[in-house]
């Protein structure tokens, strides 16, 4: 009789853990800790093709515990760079590689869940990758001599047919603007005036869309 009223009373208790599971009372996931997990991104805006750092921290979490950094393309989250929490306080950080296409782009963190924690996911950053700019620069003249009549040419890529490229000179202190010159379809530019002063010259074309503002190496 004992044993009987024993095995009546376990199966009424595994009776009503069962009820409590299903009625919403008590889930398996009440079980695992909750945690929360930072991301945050130094520099915001950098060259395509280039990485930044990212950092964050990861509550509730072990040492070691891998944390996923992850970039948006399209409607989906695919996998940007995977790294570890260095501390039992959750710090983390990441050198994480731009796109190669200048652009908006959002990341996120996460971290999966275990048999005893959830799963962690940041708030979404956004990071901005500009294309690099190159200009040359080339002077008609080898010496560029007061007054005398010298052009200034060169090529700009990537580059936009129509914008203004400023032809600039460094007075010892800073650059000031001396002349303008428009872009080509072919991406040069071209500019014929007579130098105030002998100084040294420069192009330098402005951020424009994803393309860094950018210049050329000086000329004497």
């Amino acid at each position: 009789m004992g044993t009987v009223r024993i095995r009546r009373g376990s199966l009424v208790a595994l009776i009503a853990a069962a009820l409590l599971v299903v009625t919403g009372l008590v889930s398996p996931a009440d079980a695992a800790t909750a945690r929360s997990l930072s991301i945050a991104a130094s520099p915001t805006t950098g060259y395509a093709g280039s990485t930044v750092t990212m950092s964050g921290k990861l509550t509730k979490s072990p040492k070691g515990t891998v944390v996923r950094i992850q970039r948006k393309s399209g409607k989906k989250w695919v996998a940007a760079k995977n790294t570890a929490t260095t501390s039992t306080a959750g710090a983390w950080t990441a050198k994480v590689p731009l796109p190669s296409t200048g652009g908006t782009y959002s990341f996120r963190a996460v971290s999966l869940k275990t048999k005893k924690l959830k799963t962690a996911t940041s708030r979404t950053i956004k990071v901005v990758a500009l294309k690099k700019l190159v200009a040359t620069m080339k002077a008609s003249a080898s010496v560029i001599q007061l007054n005398n009549p010298v052009t200034l040419s060169g090529t700009i890529a990537p580059f936009t047919a129509g914008k203004v490229a400023f032809i600039q000179r460094y007075n010892g202190v800073t650059w000031t603007i001396l002349a303008t010159a428009t872009i080509s379809k072919k991406g040069g530019y071209a500019r014929t005036f007579s130098p105030p002063s002998t100084a040294v010259y420069r192009v330098y074309v402005p951020k424009s869309g994803y393309t860094a503002a950018g210049a050329s190496p000086s000329t004497k």
